[in-house]
This record gives C-alpha cells, sequence and structure tokens, in this order.
C-alpha cells in the first residue's frame, strides 16, 4: 500500500490488514515515521520521537506475525502518549524544565497494557506544564498548532495528541481528563476522545494520579480518528490494578456491549448556555444527533441542568486545593522556585479545609443530580466548546488565556464531577471550515451504551470517510 493509504486507515482497519499479512508492521512504522517527518516541524505535536526503538519493536512484531506470534489486538500498531504519562527508557518532562532530563525505569499501567497487546510506542505528545490547562503550551517544548488551522489552538492539555492524530501522524494516542483535556482537543481537531467511567482504567504512572483529589478525578482517555478504535482499545486497557487505589472493578465491556439493547435512546440535550452563547451551527448540530440518536421509539427533549453554575466553581476549588498542596509539597522538595508554574497565579492563597469540603458537598450533590437524570434518560448530549476552537491571537493581538478557555470548557466538567463516561467525537465542519464535536455522556459504568451511541452517530454522519478523502 502507499503511504496515504495507509495513514488514512484507522487502527481497527490497520489491525486487520497487519493479521491478514497484507502489510508489515515495519511498513505501517516507517509510513507514520514519514508523515511525522513532514508534518511535525510545523505542528509541533510530537516532542519526543521514539524512532529507531519503534523500527526494532516492528521488526520483531513482524518476524512473530510470520510464526503466527499474535501478542493481541495492537500487534503491530504505533501508537503516541501524553506526556504526562511514564515511559520506560523514554523522556518523560510532564510539560515542566524541571523534567526536562527525566527518564521513567518503568511504564505507566496503560502504556505496559498497549504494548502487551502489540502496541509500538512511537512517541510523547505535548501537553501545557503539568496538564493543568486547556492550552498545549509549556516553556520546554513552546506551543502545538491545530492543523485545520495554525491561527486556532488544538485545545489541551492532551493536544499534542489532537493535533497528531488530525494530521495523520498516527491512528491511536493516550491522553488524560480532569477538566476536558481529552475532550476539548477532540472537539478542536476533529477526532474522537473518550473519558471512562472513574476507575475503570488506572491512572498508575501519570504525573497527577497519586494526589488525593485529582487521583480520583483524573482518567486517562482513549484518543483516535474513529469511535470503532476506541472501542477496539478500552477493552485492553480496563481492568483491575491493585496498586491503584482509585480502581473500581467493572463488568468487561464485551460483556455490556453483548447484552446493550438495539432501540432507540431517551436523550437529553444539555443547556448550558444563559451566561455564554452557543454558536448556532453548533446548536444545529447537536438538534440533529438528538434526532439521529431518538431513531426507533427513542425521544429527546431540551433539558436544563440545574446545578450547572456550580459546575467551575466546584471543580476550580477541588482541583485547586490539591494543587496547592502537591505544588508547596513540589516546590519544598525541589528546594526550587519555579517561576514557569504559571497556573499558580490562578489559585487563590486562601484556600481552607471549610473551601474544600463545601465543593466536596457541592460534588456529591451533582452526582445524586446527573443520577437523578439518568432514571429518565440514557445519554445526554451537549456540547465541548460553544464555539469552534478559538483563535491563538484576537484580532486586537491579544493572545487566548487558559482563563478564558477554561471558561469555555464548563460543560466538559459535568462528566469529570459525576464520574461517567463521556464521548467527544466529531460530527461536521462549520462554515468557518473548522470541525464541530459533541459530547455524548452516559450513566455512570455504562460505557458501552456511550460507545454504541458513538459508532451509531459515526455510520450515519461519516465525518471519518469525508475527512479521509482530503489527504494528499
Amino acid at each position: 500500500m502507499k503511504r496515504n493509504d495507509l495513514i488514512d486507515q484507522d487502527t481497527f482497519s490497520l489491525s486487520r490488514l497487519i493479521l491478514e499479512k497484507k502489510i508489515s508492521p515495519v511498513e505501517l512504522v516507517k509510513a507514520q515515521l514519514i508523515g511525522i517527518e513532514k508534518e511535525n516541524p510545523d505542528i509541533n505535536a510530537i516532542v519526543t520521537l521514539s524512532a529507531e526503538s519503534a523500527l526494532q519493536s516492528a521488526r520483531k512484531a513482524e518476524k512473530q506475525l510470520m510464526k503466527q506470534q499474535i501478542a493481541g489486538p495492537l500487534h503491530g500498531i504505533p501508537f503516541l502518549v501524553k506526556d504526562l504519562f511514564d515511559t520506560a527508557d523514554i523522556r518523560t518532562t510532564y510539560g515542566s524544565i524541571y523534567f526536562k532530563d527525566h527518564v521513567p525505569v518503568r511504564d505507566a499501567f496503560i502504556v505496559k497494557k498497549l504494548k502487551s497487546a502489540g502496541g509500538i510506542l512511537l512517541g510523547k505528545t505535548n501537553t501545557s506544564e503539568f496538564g493543568f490547562s486547556h492550552l498545549s503550551s509549556n516553556k520546554l517544548y513552546g506551543s502545538t498548532k491545530n492543523p485545520w488551522n495554525t491561527a486556532c489552538t488544538p485545545g489541551g492539555s492532551s493536544g499534542g495528541n489532537g493535533a497528531a492524530l488530525a494530521a495523520r501522524m498516527s491512528t491511536l494516542s493516550i491522553g488524560s481528563d480532569l477538566g476536558g483535556s481529552v475532550r476539548v482537543p477532540a472537539h478542536c481537531c476533529g477526532i474522537c476522545g473518550f473519558r471512562p467511567s472513574l476507575g475503570r482504567v488506572s491512572t498508575k504512572g501519570h504525573s497527577r494520579a497519586g494526589t488525593p483529589v485529582n487521583g480520583a478525578l483524573l482518567a486517562p482517555g482513549i484518543m483516535t480518528r474513529t469511535v470503532r478504535d476506541i472501542s477496539l482499545t478500552l477493552p485492553i486497557i480496563e481492568g483491575f490494578n491493585y496498586r491503584d487505589p482509585f480502581m473500581i472493578g467493572f463488568t468487561p465491556l464485551k460483556a455490556q456491549i453483548d447484552n446493550a439493547p438495539s432501540k432507540g435512546y431517551k436523550c437529553a440535550l444539555i443547556d448550558f448556555w444563559s451566561e455564554i452563547e452557543l454558536d448556532e451551527e453548533i446548536d444545529e448540530m447537536a438538534r440533529s444527533v438528538a434526532s439521529l440518536l431518538s431513531k426507533n421509539d427513542g425521544t429527546w427533549e431540551r433539558k436544563r441542568m440545574p446545578m450547572s453554575k456550580e459546575l467551575s466553581p466546584t471543580l476550580r476549588t477541588l482541583v485547586g486545593t490539591d494543587l496547592k498542596y502537591s505544588v508547596n509539597r513540589y516546590l519544598a522538595d525541589h528546594r526550587v522556585a519555579n517561576p514557569d508554574l504559571s497556573f499558580i497565579q490562578h489559585i487563590p492563597d486562601d484556600f481552607a479545609t471549610r473551601d474544600y469540603m463545601q465543593a466536596y458537598e457541592k460534588m456529591l450533590g451533582i452526582r445524586v443530580m446527573i443520577n437523578f437524570f439518568f432514571q429518565k434518560f440514557d445519554l445526554l448530549i451537549l456540547p465541548a466548546l460553544p464555539t469552534t476552537a478559538p483563535p491563538v491571537r484576537s484580532p486586537d493581538g491579544r493572545g487566548l488565556s487558559a482563563d478564558k478557555l477554561f471558561k469555555l470548557a464548563v460543560p466538559n466538567f459535568l462528566a469529570v464531577l459525576a464520574g461517567s463516561p463521556c464521548l467527544a467525537l466529531p460530527v461536521g465542519i462549520h462554515s468557518n471550515g473548522m470541525p464541530i464535536g459533541l459530547q455524548i455522556v452516559g450513566a455512570y459504568g455504562k460505557d458501552a451504551v456511550v460507545l454504541q451511541a458513538g459508532e451509531m452517530i459515526e455510520n450515519e454522519m461519516k465525518f471519518f470517510d469525508s475527512t479521509r478523502t482530503k489527504s494528499e
């Protein structure tokens, strides 16, 4: 196959081609490396490339394939990992100059799982410092650009993943999501991003996984160009990790899929936009998706979110309290004053136990409220942002601030505080030429319902097929 033919496929198709010996793992890795060499200098999505080790792994996978020794569903498939996850013998900086030479001795749990299934690590993607911003920029590597329009943000903090997928540098990548860090880039870059139910996938080996609050709210995220690739990957990375205190046992995804009903869904189109105006074209796409999902005896209706104004201050207080604790400990341990930890400037100095407890109580109220919603509805539908990917600079020359993007990303906080599975997927192209993404939220533990709904949207709206034809 020609390089363009290879990079235009999704992981699911490439896996079949490899197992059928129609392409080789070496051929695929070389094609991806050619694409990275061509695209990455302009996009700055991949910050550490492990080309030699990837080729060595590909040669090993090819020999195993000839002997019918198949490691798993990802045999010979290259993947990327956000630079917040530890990777053995490969530089992991967490987006910080103070970790610029850090090389872990072991893989994060999720990386180990992917490798065990035959995946080949290509490299690490750009992020904001420690992942605490919806912008994918840091002092060490600079900013990542959006392949759809380099004047616009790719979102963050998994923006390096989103940009790499959109630019055809990979078909599979792993990000992380504490406040929309997988779903905002999915929307901005026209790709798919999935945040599983809290506790389904281990965060062990992530830079923020061990802190009290972030560890309890953080989820790894699968980022691909199709929903079916997420459905392929999730069963590989889920599963109990006894070393992770935040893990919860779930019914395996395959068992959920086998028992899923085939009727139409009962959907709530969530209205967040009393204070921020929602783009009309995004709202129109949301209505179209609601109508599609409710076919075959389903229903949909608009619903106001009773506690929508509590989402932002609740998440900010919970994460901010944790950040104050962990950053102060970091500074004390390293005996340095780090002026580049810009996110500290946005955290009040007077966070107290009372603030934290009040925010925690609100979070519990939000979870009860969401549980109540799912007594009536199967799915909640809401945008990831009220606009397409915002420009990095406004007409007056001012840069896009992390705080502004945080305020726009409020709809993403719902799934975080509720612990619910949430899929962001592309559904169309705006008249301004940028992709439009929507979020599909399901009840806690019902990851399969969300992914099946996503595949229904994907099959009907054919966004991946339409963009695939645009490659040169």
